[in-house]
C-alpha cells in the first residue's frame, strides 16, 4: 500500500478520474488515502462513493497533508494551482504534473525554486483500466526511495516508460497520450463506412469495435507483428491488398506522421505561450 502514502489528485477532468480509477484498481494504494479535489465536487461525488476516495473543492487542504500531489489541470491553470498550494506542501512532497507543455522550467517558476521533487507524466486514458502507457521523467531531485515510490504508483496503470528528458517524453506523448484519440477516430471512421453500407445505426459501431478488438487479440495471442498480420490477410491479388494499396497510394502513413508532427508542434506552442505569460 505504498506505506500508506497520502495522495492528492487536483483536477476534476477525465485524466484525473482515470488516475483515481487506475490507482484504486491497481491495489497498491489505499483508496482512503486519496483525495480528489476540484471545483463543484458534487459533480464527481459518485466517483468518491464508487472507489471510496475523499472528494473536496479545497485544493490547499487536499495538498496540505499529501505526500504525493498529482496536478491534473489544464496547462494554463497550473500556475494558479501552484500559487494556491505551494505554501501548504511538505518539503518531501512529490509533485506530479500531468499538464502537457508545462516544462520543469515553468514548474520551478510556479513553485518558486528548484528544490522541489517534481515528476512530469503524460499518460493516456486507458490507465483507468491498467491498460495505459505512462511516459514520465523527473527533475533530478528525487532520491532512490522517491523513484521507487513513483515507479510503484505507475506500474499498475500499464506500460511505464521513464524518458531521458522532456523532449523524449513529448514525442512519446503524441504517440500514446494523443494516440487514444486518433485510434478511436479511426475506429469511428470504420463505423461510418459500415453505416454507409446499410448496417443500421447500432450495428456499425459493434462491427468496428469487434474488428479492432479481435485484431488486437489475434496479435497478442499469436505474437505476430502487425506487418506479418497485414501480409497474412492481404493475399496477392486479393481484396484486402486492393484496400491497403490504395491507402499506400494516398500516403496514409505520411498523412498520419505529418498530423502527429503537428501535435508535437502544438505542444511547443503551448509552452511558448506559457513562457510568454511569465515575462
Amino acid at each position: 500500500m505504498l506505506n500508506k502514502k497520502k495522495i492528492a489528485i487536483i483536477g476534476a477532468g477525465h485524466i484525473a478520474h482515470a488516475f483515481v480509477a487506475g490507482l484504486c484498481r491497481g491495489g497498491k494504494v489505499d483508496p482512503k488515502a486519496i483525495t480528489l479535489s476540484g471545483p463543484h465536487p458534487e459533480k464527481f461525488s459518485d466517483l468518491g462513493k464508487k472507489y471510496g476516495v475523499r472528494v473536496t473543492s479545497d485544493n490547499r487542504q487536499a495538498a496540505k497533508s499529501a505526500d504525493i500531489i498529482f496536478i491534473c489541470v489544464r496547462p494554463n491553470v497550473v500556475n494558479q494551482v501552484a500559487k494556491e498550494i505551494k505554501g501548504d506542501l511538505g518539503r518531501n512532497a512529490i509533485i506530479i504534473s500531468v499538464a502537457a507543455g508545462v516544462t520543469f522550467g515553468l514548474l520551478n517558476r510556479y513553485f518558486l525554486g528548484k528544490m522541489w521533487k517534481i515528476v512530469r507524466v503524460l499518460p493516456n486514458i486507458p490507465i483507468a483500466f491498467g491498460k495505459g502507457v505512462v511516459a514520465y521523467t523527473d527533475n533530478g531531485q528525487l532520491n532512490k526511495k522517491d523513484n521507487e515510490i513513483v515507479g510503484s504508483i505507475f506500474s499498475p496503470l500499464g506500460i511505464v516508460v521513464k524518458c531521458k528528458n522532456e523532449e523524449e517524453m513529448n514525442r512519446l506523448n503524441v504517440i500514446t497520450g494523443c494516440g487514444t484519440g486518433y485510434v478511436a477516430y479511426f475506429i469511428d471512421a470504420v463505423k461510418d463506412v459500415a453505416k454507409s453500407y446499410g448496417f443500421g445505426t447500432e450495428m456499425p459501431g459493434k462491427i468496428a469495435m469487434e474488428t479492432f478488438w479481435g485484431t488486437l487479440y489475434q496479435l497478442k495471442q499469436t505474437n505476430q507483428s502487425p506487418q506479418e498480420l497485414v501480409t497474412a490477410v492481404a493475399t496477392k491479388g486479393g481484396i484486402t491488398e486492393e484496400i491497403i494499396n490504395n491507402l499506400e497510394k494516398k500516403n496514409f502513413r505520411k498523412i498520419l506522421k505529418s498530423s502527429i508532427d503537428l501535435g508535437l508542434a502544438k505542444m511547443g506552442k503551448v509552452t511558448k505561450e506559457l513562457e510568454k505569460d511569465q515575462r
